[in-house]
């Protein structure tokens, strides 16, 4: 990295694109790096956020959570970041109540957004699908209630178009746990094998 506003944009799209390829830990330092570099509050929030996911991918949960925590501070509200906090809960295996209270703040935070440009707008559906099937494997976890899983399951999938397959393939796997979670062995892996499909 070179040390003007181009070292920041260069870590950050490299770290993403290593995280995304599944080299986490070539990822960390270039994200770390982003986290140290970017100085505008938001920036700062989503620089914090991927290296949290980064660390939850490889079960650093602690500091993981840590990550998040610092997300928020810079951006309170961002149901992204909530909606990370309760994945970790799930993947930790937490008190299912707490990974359902972050989950439903994210859905909470992300459904009134909306944006001027189509592009955008997409962004927003992207973020409430993901909010919507997160939720779904939380409720799954915490109640057992197949009527209360179907609707979010139901909303949150469309609003993901197959294009954006990594985004997708992390809904569709999160839904694939929720039905896991409900004893629903046939459902879970279908949904479990289109997500490998769309995200070997």
């Amino acid at each position: 990295c070179s040390s003007d506003l181009n070292e920041t944009s260069y870590c950050f799209y490299r770290g993403s694109m290593l995280m995304h390829l599944g080299r986490l830990q070539e990822a960390e330092p270039f994200q770390r790096r982003n986290v140290d570099l970017q100085k505008e509050p938001r920036r700062s929030a989503l620089a914090y956020s991927m290296l949290g996911q980064n660390l939850q991918e490889q079960g650093r949960y602690d500091e993981a959570m840590k990550c998040f925590e610092a997300a928020l501070r810079r951006f309170p509200g961002k149901g992204s970041v909530h909606r990370h906090m309760a994945e970790l809960c799930l993947n930790r295996g937490d008190c299912p109540t707490e990974a359902l209270k972050w989950a439903t703040l994210a859905v909470d935070e992300e459904r009134p957004l909306s944006a001027d440009t189509p592009g955008m707008q997409n962004v927003n559906n992207l973020n409430l699908g993901e909010a919507l099937t997160t939720k779904a494997w939380a409720v799954a976890v915490a109640s057992r209630n197949r009527e209360k899983v179907d609707p979010l399951v139901g909303e949150g999938l469309p609003l993901i178009h197959a294009s954006y397959a990594p985004t997708r393939a992390q809904a569709v796997y999160q839904s694939g746990q929720a039905y896991a979670a409900l004893g629903d062995g046939s459902s879970s892996v279908r949904y479990f094998e289109e997500a490998a499909k769309l995200d070997p």
